[in-house]
């Protein structure tokens, strides 16, 4: 299953659902800018949210290597996120690519006990079990 989300402003999700370790996992990958200029935050959640539903996998992952800016609103949309995701689904949620300045907002604002951190380099296959 593949799926992708352009927004009309320069925001892209490409979705995929993969099979890791016997786990269906779905991936988000998302390129450009997560911020009130640049997408509707409710479109997002209920595209995101949708596709979560639609599949009632146990892993999520998001992809934020071509992702170049996201502001609070952004942040916001992914603490709701986890916070539905982990009480519907008792599922998890990975980051995989972030760089120096998103894992430091991250860090900064103690994001991570919502989210299981993927060190760059390393394959998201040996987190998920």
């Amino acid at each position: 299953m593949e799926d992708i989300y352009d927004d009309e402003k320069g925001l892209r999700i490409q979705i995929t659902k993969k099979c890791i370790n016997e786990s269906e996992a779905l991936f988000f990958e998302v390129t450009g800018s997560i911020d009130t200029h640049t997408c509707s935050i409710h479109l997002l959640d209920n595209v995101i949210t949708q596709k979560v539903q639609e599949t009632a996998v146990k892993h999520v992952v998001f992809d934020l290597e071509n992702l170049h800016h996201i502001n609070s609103t952004g942040i916001g949309f992914l603490i709701k996120f986890a916070d539905d995701f982990s009480k519907q689904n008792q599922g998890k949620i990975y980051v995989v690519n972030a760089d120096d300045e998103k894992q430091q907002l991250f860090d900064m604002l103690g994001l991570w006990p919502l989210f299981v951190k993927v060190d760059n380099g390393t394959d998201i296959a040996s987190y998920i079990s």
